[in-house]
């Protein structure tokens, strides 16, 4: 199969958008909007060492995410879902998301590209948490309002495991509405 190189993307580009660090490093940037829901790496340089995971190994970041796999989620609208999955080898979710809308069909709205909150799931704990509820696990697992609140980084950090610093907020609100 022939490689292709994606839009937006840095010159040395060429296998998957996932698998460059230059091009992931800027995802608090300006990322490119090939994919409503995607995984972009934070703002350290690094290499996506698990693609099939869709997981980034963070080994050059500060704790508590250094030497973490970090599956890293962009959607659109914030729907109360999240796609999960049952890996035992992955140590968090990080989720920039969109406006809160019900999970009703899109037919006749819009999707505004933008980043209005990031959470920061602990991958374990949330998949213990849905056990115990009963609920189903994978594509569009549900996550309760009271699990989006405690994971919470920005614009209200209520997750103490991860504190933005000044600069990476100002760099999200540029994705602002």
């Amino acid at each position: 199969m022939k490689r292709q190189r994606f839009f937006g993307a840095c010159s040395s580009h060429t296998a998957s958008w996932a698998s460059c660090a230059g091009c992931s490093a800027r995802a608090l940037g300006r990322p490119s909007p090939f994919y409503a829901d995607t995984a972009y790496a934070s703002t350290t340089p690094r290499r996506i060492t698990s693609p099939k995971l869709g997981a980034t190994r963070c080994s050059n970041s500060d704790p508590p995410l250094q030497d973490r796999t970090v599956n890293i989620k962009w959607y659109l609208k914030r729907e109360g879902l999240l796609d999960t999955t049952e890996s035992t080898a992955l140590d968090y979710y990080l989720v920039l998301s969109g406006p809160p809308s019900a999970a009703v069909s899109s037919r006749g709205t819009t999707r505004p590209w933008c980043i209005e909150a990031v959470f920061l799931f602990d991958a374990r704990r949330l998949r213990s948490e849905q056990i115990m509820r009963g609920v189903k696990r994978g594509v569009a697992s549900s996550v309760i309002k009271r699990q989006w609140a405690a994971a919470e980084i920005y614009p209200s950090p209520t997750n103490a495991q991860l504190t933005l610093s000044p600069q990476q907020v100002e760099q999200l609100k540029l994705f602002a509405l």
